[in-house]
């Protein structure tokens, strides 16, 4: 079964709230220099990646966007979105985990590669994080699969 296929089957059959806080797991095979919308030209090292994000709303339709990718381009994710892998997901019903704290918790293991990715709305550095030298980040997200 392809991956993506699981993830969605997870996603649909999981009971999420309308809202909250998630994280993506991406994989980038190969690295690339991408136009971001707004941030210009970014160069992405091949690895692993996270991305948190948060929806207030339709919470659901927002990982299907990010699962799928998006044929009109809004957020940052979604111009990155076709290079890469999403190989896990985890959602954090309401505040539990403020997108921003969360963030912070992972940056410990990963860094920053393009300043304000994700991060216009906030003081954070950056929503996505890569994790260099890595067969994978050190922790496990609940849904998804690996490569």
């Amino acid at each position: 079964m392809h991956a993506c296929t699981q993830l969605c089957r997870a996603l649909d059959a999981a009971p999420l709230p309308p809202g909250g806080t998630y994280t993506l797991l991406l994989w980038l095979p190969v690295p690339q220099r991408l136009h971001i919308g707004a941030l210009g030209e970014c160069a992405f090292p091949r690895g692993y990646y996270t991305y948190t994000g948060r929806a207030r709303r339709a919470l659901r339709a927002r990982l299907h966007r990010h699962l799928h990718g998006a044929a009109t381009r809004h957020w940052h994710l979604d111009y990155l979105r076709p290079h890469v892998r999403v190989l896990a997901w985890q959602v954090y019903a309401g505040d539990t985990w403020p997108e921003c704290l969360l963030n912070r918790q992972l940056a410990c293991h990963g860094r920053p590669v393009v300043r304000g990715f994700g991060a216009s709305d906030c003081a954070c550095a950056s929503h996505l994080l890569y994790y260099p030298g890595r067969r994978r980040p050190p922790w496990r997200l609940a849904s998804g699969v690996r490569p």
